[in-house]
């Protein structure tokens, strides 16, 4: 597998030789997302799409929960929700297809997020909440 990413990144993503790339998200163990964090995304996703022999991606994340969330707090300006939102626009918009590798407890945020990914494999320990 070939590494796309550097070191400290907090998504990473590899890509094998059956064009499956995978990419994880690495903030363990609540994975809790912002707007960095959704642009670094986006950012391995063009990479992957425009540069490389990627086919498809499995998006996984190291930690107990595959998204715990988002991740408001601080007032940093990197929170702020319309960055948050553009950013995801450019994952979403973004040509390969996705399979989240879901794992933990994902609340409606990030249960909303895994739904945007062309398939999603939930493991047996999934649980979801909806309000």
């Amino acid at each position: 597998m070939t590494d796309t990413t550097g070191d400290g990144a907090e998504v990473v993503a590899e890509l094998g030789p059956d064009h499956v790339a995978t990419v994880e998200i690495r903030r363990p163990p609540n994975n809790f997302f912002d707007a960095v964090l959704i642009a670094e995304l986006a950012d391995v996703l063009e990479d992957l799409a425009g540069g490389t022999d990627a086919r498809a991606v499995v998006l996984c994340s190291a930690g107990r929960h595959f998204c715990a969330g988002a991740n408001f707090g601080g007032g940093r300006r990197e929170n702020d929700a319309g960055d948050l939102y553009a950013a995801a626009v450019r994952v979403f918009r973004q040509p390969l297809p996705i399979v989240a590798a879901v794992q933990g407890f994902p609340p409606l945020g990030a249960w909303e997020t895994s739904r945007q990914t062309d398939s999603c494999l939930c493991g047996l320990a999934v649980m979801t909440c909806v309000l």
